[in-house]
């Protein structure tokens, strides 16, 4: 067998990123991995991806379907920024997560992988340790440095011992007081390690570009959302959207916003943990909330006004359109109406089986949607379990003419429907609501002229 033969698809991946000096179309990139491993396969383009994916976030990254970067190239001038938290100032040191999560290699040995340097380029003398660390105080530091109240983010991190690189001296050197920033800007990107070189930045400096910071920041989020928007597990793996999302941003090579795990969490659609990053309202998000149903991260907002009016929904069984019927609701009346008129309207026990509610949400301009948890109804009784939406009003779910809802009657059967809202209207007087709406008639032939 020659060697050429025995190359590997992976080997060869390595082998022409290496040699590449910047952006490339797939197709190009898959003609010169099979130079160097040619292939019999009727679909060796699909081998070639599979491998693709574990080299993603780590010597390459794909912006599109149709473009691989070589990370080695784009990376180095990146610049990203940590904000230092009272445990790190007083300690002498960094915590390595989230300071360094999606920017050091994925099984990362600190000895060899990272290197930090000082503005001259002189190695920085540093000490692997651990250090029991409340993510809480981190959590809480992001939250004030983008004005979110603290009862209105993920924080259900326990304490935990993290990788801590001590760098006391050079913290002492300059200075360093809490609330001030690291910069770091990447100097050498490689497969197994990683060269940052660091600037110290007082908390008054970072006070006096702050427009700027919180600017790119929001611009981070939305590439980060928009990049969730399209993936189809509804999951962003932290190693592979960290590189992907300066690559899209190109750069920023100017002064960096807030760490990304900040932008993550700025306009509230998102949280992360040390893998993932999803959305908030997920199921994932609302159990790191600590909550089982979105609607509780509406009960500390203030109440929408006229919560009386009338919501107008068309009802149908998902299977089979045609069978549909109109129902109007007052805002302030419970899910457990919704649920008993809904039962009323299709003929189904008002007595028995569950009935539960989801929120439809279209996922950027796609034909995809996603479902959010609404919660359950417990026709019986009520039921002290969290789902529990029994008493909730739908005037804390704050729709808007368009939305959608699925409900589902009996959890055994799975019997799904498609609410669709269609008007808010004042109530009318003298009308008992909840109501099914009579279909309108046909209108029948014309007669003739």
């Amino acid at each position: 067998m020659s060697q050429q033969n025995e190359i590997t698809y992976r080997q060869a991946i390595q082998r022409v990123v290496s040699e590449l000096t910047g952006p490339i179309s797939m197709d190009e990139f898959v003609r010169r991995v099979l130079e160097i491993r040619p292939s019999k396969a009727k679909n060796p383009r699909q081998a070639i991806t599979q491998n693709l994916w574990g080299y993603d976030g780590e010597i390459l990254t794909r912006p599109n379907r149709n473009t691989v970067v070589p990370l080695h190239v784009v990376m180095p001038g990146v610049r990203f920024r940590w904000t230092l938290s009272k445990t790190e100032v007083k300690k002498g040191g960094l915590i390595l997560m989230p300071t360094f999560l999606g920017y050091l290699p994925r099984r990362a040995n600190l000895g060899p992988s990272l290197l930090l340097t000082d503005e001259r380029g002189k190695k920085i003398k540093t000490r692997e340790t651990t250090l029991q660390v409340d993510f809480r105080e981190n959590i809480e530091k992001l939250a004030a440095e983008i004005s979110i109240p603290l009862n209105e983010i993920p924080a259900a991190f326990p304490p935990v011992s993290f990788p801590f690189l001590e760098m006391a001296r050079w913290m002492r050197a300059h200075r360093v007081e809490e609330g001030d920033s690291i910069l770091f800007t990447i100097v050498e990107w490689g497969e197994n390690h990683r060269v940052f070189q660091i600037a110290h930045e007082p908390y008054a400096q970072t006070k006096s570009r702050l427009d700027h910071i919180l600017e790119q920041t929001h611009r981070m989020e939305s590439v980060l959302f928009d990049m969730l928007e399209h993936e189809h597990d509804e999951l962003l793996w932290v190693r592979q959207a960290i590189p992907r999302m300066h690559v899209i941003l190109d750069g920023p090579r100017d002064l960096p916003g807030l760490h990304w795990s900040a932008a993550v969490l700025a306009r509230k659609r998102m949280a992360f943990d040390y893998t993932f990053i999803f959305y908030l309202d997920s199921r994932r998000g609302l159990g790191m909330l600590g909550t089982e149903s979105v609607l509780d991260l509406y009960k500390d907002a203030e109440a929408p006004e006229e919560t009386n009016r009338v919501l107008r929904f068309k009802v149908w069984y998902r299977h089979q359109k045609s069978l549909w019927k109109r129902i109007e609701i007052r805002a302030d009346q419970t899910f457990y109406r919704l649920d008993r008129i809904i039962r009323r309207a299709f003929g189904y026990d008002p007595t028995d089986h569950l009935g539960g509610f989801w929120k439809r949400v279209r996922r950027n301009e796609t034909n995809r949607f996603r479902k959010i948890p609404v919660g359950v109804v417990y026709p019986f009784s009520l039921s002290p379990e969290p789902t529990d939406i029994n008493d909730r009003t739908l005037s804390e779910l704050r729709l808007e003419v368009g939305d959608r809802l699925l409900y589902v009657y009996d959890f055994g059967d799975w019997l799904e429907h498609v609410l669709e809202l269609e008007a808010i209207e004042e109530p009318e007087p003298k009308v008992t609501y909840p109501r099914v709406l009579p279909k309108p008639r046909g209108r029948g032939r014309k007669r003739a002229s």
